[in-house]
């Protein structure tokens, strides 16, 4: 589980994100967080593949390094375009996800 003090990054960059999609009329967003809850991470990006998303930004901070790699291969084969940042997603850009910032 990440520590406090990269929890409290997450929740910046979180509440950043939200802020910069809002000023986008054209893009739906769908905010979450999972709270460090690997498992909940998991689900949250199957069901959103589920409904149909087109694209995924995610900082994959739940659990240990490289511990959502596999929900994000799975996305990415089912054509979502996925860009893990801010945590190592571990894997390998432009194979198990579009990029790495």
């Amino acid at each position: 589980m990440p520590n406090s003090c990269s929890r409290a990054w997450s929740v910046a960059s979180f509440a950043a994100v939200r802020s910069e999609a809002a000023k986008c009329p054209n893009v739906e967003v769908i905010a979450a967080g999972a709270g460090g809850d690997l498992q909940k991470a998991i689900s949250d990006v199957n069901s959103w593949v589920a409904q149909g998303m087109n694209a995924l930004v995610i900082i994959p901070d739940a659990g240990a390094p490289g511990a959502q790699l596999q929900s994000l291969q799975d996305a990415t084969k089912q054509g979502v375009t996925v860009i893990p940042w801010g945590s190592d997603p571990a894997g390998a850009a432009g194979t198990d996800y579009v990029t790495y910032v």
